[in-house]
């Protein structure tokens, strides 16, 4: 019997150690997605970081150069204070190398206007926020030094201001009362470069009096303060502009002696007895007419107000401001349909500054407060209503930022007296169109972030 026998050829190991650079290419496609998700991962995390640190440092300059504005001379601010606490807020967050403080350079933070008006204030602040060789170092990589990729450079920008208000909300914080805006004019254009009204320097007058001028003086027929406490000029006339308190923004208190800024002596009608010898028959006929300059205004709901029913809302808007309630009724009032009082409207005020408002406006010295302006009423004395004290409605043609620095009810005449400060809330309304550019007032919105 005859066998064959099938003799098999063995294949070739053709694929023999393939795997091996498949493996390979692989590995490098691993680690080129594992860098972009942790890599790509990690800036995202430090970009928010440093934007966080940028809002920060935005919103805490503009904060400080609002809390620095005054109205003395109208010289330009250098905004040391402003770029120093910019620097320090962004040192608190984080976004640098372990143990190290993010840092921001004074060049990465610049002042700008958002008004084409060159005597308004730098409102605007832009600050940046970096990781590159300029400041706290580029971000080294984890993974993609793999694909050549060693660090990369970050920065982040934010803008921040404040602006002109355009209307008033709930929350707030008033002094429910309005002043004549003709005397504040005066006051506010006294405290700029042109010092166009000038108060009577009593020193001058004390450097040069003559025994015949004291003796005058002495006997109540010239005086330069009343027995009452009411500042005098040699006329008998009321002294409504002068500097004799400091308010310091940074503690918020007044202390005696000028700081360079005119505050008003601000009173309601008001009668007062000069000084006088002689029989005690006499005193009724040197009885002194003082005029008016401020009324409380009523800025609620209530339509037949009366002064006495409305203490208790008037302390509470004092001490915490207008609440939602308080719009509503004085918008009502006007015909409007808004969460903001907006400039003009019409209110009732009483020329009166009740003694059971003493301690509120006592614990008021030195905090800055929205003040209203009413329209200046011609004359001494206009109605017999006002003799009487009784409400009458007022035009308000505006607010301001205003701080008390002085309040007076120990004796028969009261008074309060006030000087311009900044004053600025979140709940401010911003002001739109033309009045977006007049920083006069002193009352602003913000400071907002700027997209």
């Amino acid at each position: 019997m005859i066998q064959y026998s099938r003799q098999t050829k063995a294949r070739p190991e053709t694929r023999k150690g393939s795997i091996l650079p498949l493996t390979a290419f692989f590995i490098v496609i691993l680690m080129m997605i594992t860098a972009l998700v942790v890599d790509i991962g990690m800036i995202a995390v430090t970009s928010g970081r440093l934007q966080t640190a940028a809002d920060a440092a935005a919103l805490s300059a503009a904060q400080t150069v609002a809390n620095e504005m005054k109205y003395v001379d109208g010289s330009h601010h250098d905004n040391y204070q402003a770029t120093e606490c910019a620097i320090k807020i962004c040192q608190l967050h984080a976004g640098a190398d372990m143990h190290q403080h993010l840092r921001l350079l004074p060049t990465d933070i610049i002042y700008s206007r958002s008004s084409d008006r060159l005597d308004s204030p730098l409102n605007v602040v832009q600050a940046t926020v970096r990781r590159d060789d300029m400041a706290n170092g580029s971000i080294p990589m984890a993974f993609s030094p793999v694909i050549g990729i060693k660090q990369t450079n970050l920065e982040r920008t934010a803008k921040a201001g404040f602006f002109p208000a355009g209307g008033i909300g709930a929350g707030a914080k008033i002094l429910p009362i309005a002043v004549d805006a003709t005397i504040w004019t005066a006051m506010r254009l006294g405290n700029d470069i042109t010092n166009k009204v000038l108060p009577y320097d009593a020193g001058e007058y004390l450097h040069s009096v003559t025994p015949g001028k004291l003796t005058s003086l002495l006997k109540g027929r010239q005086r330069l303060l009343d027995k009452l406490g009411v500042p005098f000029d040699l006329n008998g006339n009321p002294l409504m502009i002068m500097d004799r308190r400091c308010w310091h923004p940074d503690s918020q208190t007044v202390t005696d002696g000028p700081d360079m800024l005119w505050e008003g002596l601000f009173l309601p009608h008001q009668f007062e007895q000069t000084k006088l010898f002689g029989s005690i028959l006499k005193p009724l006929t040197r009885i002194q007419y003082i005029p008016g300059n401020m009324v409380v205004l009523n800025l609620s709901s209530q339509e037949n107000w009366k002064l006495g029913a409305g203490l208790g809302t008037l302390e509470r808007q004092i001490v915490t401001g207008l609440d939602f309630n308080d719009v509503a009724g004085v918008n009502e009032m006007n015909g409007k349909n808004s969460e903001y009082l907006s400039t003009p409207f019409v209110a009732q005020g009483m020329y009166q500054l009740p003694g059971a408002l003493e301690d509120e406006l006592r614990d008021s010295i030195g905090k800055p407060r929205i003040i209203f302006l009413y329209a200046t009423i011609p004359g001494v004395l206009t109605t017999v209503g006002d003799l009487l004290q009784f409400p009458s409605k007022f035009v308000i043609v505006g607010w301001v930022g205003g701080v008390i620095t002085d309040v007076e009810f120990d004796a028969l005449v009261h008074y309060v007296k006030i000087q311009p400060a900044p004053y600025f809330d979140f709940s401010l309304k911003r002001a739109t169109g033309e009045e977006s550019n007049d920083f006069s007032s002193g009352v602003f919105a913000g400071p907002h972030l700027i997209e």
